[in-house]
């Protein structure tokens, strides 16, 4: 009984020493997973920052193209004021040559009646030199 239970003692300390390197070669492998582990944490943070970066770029593109179609609105809504007014202006030099040559037929009317006008004057000037003469 005392040499099968060395040898017992025997086949146990083999079996302990297979299970230690083997818990030494688990343990190494658990190291290398470990570090690989890390480093693809270390990689899907950085990705995570590139797209957070990314949502924020993103994010103030859509702010300056919201601020660009606003302004290029403003821009369209002064162009227009602008024609409105030009428009207006222009109609205010067209009714004041209008005017202007109503002015004028009214002047040239005027003048092709003055000659008459000063016909009757001078006849009657004539006449009351006359009847002042007879007298």
């Amino acid at each position: 009984k005392a040499t099968a239970a060395e040898e017992q003692h025997k086949q146990v300390e083999v079996a302990v020493k297979g299970y230690a390197a083997e818990m030494k070669t688990c343990k190494q492998q658990l190291a290398k997973h470990s570090k690989e582990l890390q480093g693809l944490t270390k990689k899907m943070e950085t990705e995570e920052n590139k797209a957070k970066t990314l949502e924020e770029a993103s994010a103030a593109l859509n702010r300056l193209v919201d601020a660009a179609k606003a302004a290029v609105e403003k821009a369209m809504e002064a162009a227009k004021e602008a024609a409105e007014e030009k428009e207006k202006e222009a109609a205010k030099a067209e009714a004041k040559a209008e005017a202007s040559e109503a002015v004028a037929a009214t002047a040239e009317a005027t003048e092709d009646l003055e000659p008459p006008a000063k016909r009757i004057c001078t006849e009657e000037a004539k006449e009351a030199k006359l009847e002042s003469q007879v007298a």
